[in-house]
């Protein structure tokens, strides 16, 4: 009978435990998989476009993921997206940017099982080479399920690198988007990026 007992109550917590690791995997990405990040670069764009906002050329943006930290009650699981904008002329390596410049961003958000996420930081970086760059330009924030922005923050950094951490911005997904001047051309360099597809 004790021998029963004991192997009921061993059966129990196996079975108490399948819904905790079930919950612990509801939210996790696989960051290596193709598809995965085939999906990611549709999600954003970078173009060059002359000062009345016509396109000149669209940029290849190349993708990465990275899982920080695996799923924890109340903070989700921590991701951090990043994405490269690259010269698309085929007269052109990945080190010969157009106009000179490559721009990268970087959103990291903590992944929350159900619709409100939190966003942690987003950053980025405009590689200028020879060139020199003015009128930068960062907007980021959240948006619902709908893709109705609920927060939206605009800011102008001097140097060309940025990094900005929100107090409290929450939303379903998390948007980012840079624009800078290419001095020596008048021609912008502009990326836009989102979450959506990890939501």
């Amino acid at each position: 009978m004790k021998k029963f007992v004991i192997s009921v109550t061993i059966l129990c917590l196996l079975v108490g435990c399948l819904p905790i690791a079930a919950c612990a995997n509801t939210n996790t990405v696989d960051v290596t998989d193709p598809e995965v990040l085939a999906r990611a670069v549709e999600e954003a764009y970078a173009v060059i476009v002359d000062e009345e906002g016509n396109i000149i050329d669209y940029l290849d943006v190349e993708a990465s993921l990275v899982r920080e930290n695996e799923n924890q009650r109340g903070t989700g699981t921590t991701y951090t997206l990043t994405y490269t904008a690259r010269e698309t002329k085929s007269d052109s390596g990945a080190s010969d940017p157009v106009d000179g410049v490559t721009a990268t961003g970087t959103i990291t958000w903590n992944d929350i099982f159900g619709t409100t996420n939190l966003l942690v930081t987003v950053s980025g970086t405009w590689t200028v080479g020879d060139e020199s760059i003015s009128e930068r330009t960062v907007r980021y924030g959240a948006k619902d399920t709908q893709g109705y922005t609920l927060a939206s923050f605009t800011k102008n950094p001097t140097g060309d690198d940025f990094s900005y951490s929100p107090s409290n911005c929450t939303g379903y997904m998390f948007y980012l988007s840079t624009a800078a001047k290419i001095n020596a051309t008048g021609n912008y360099v502009r990326l836009y990026m989102q979450t959506s597809i990890f939501t």
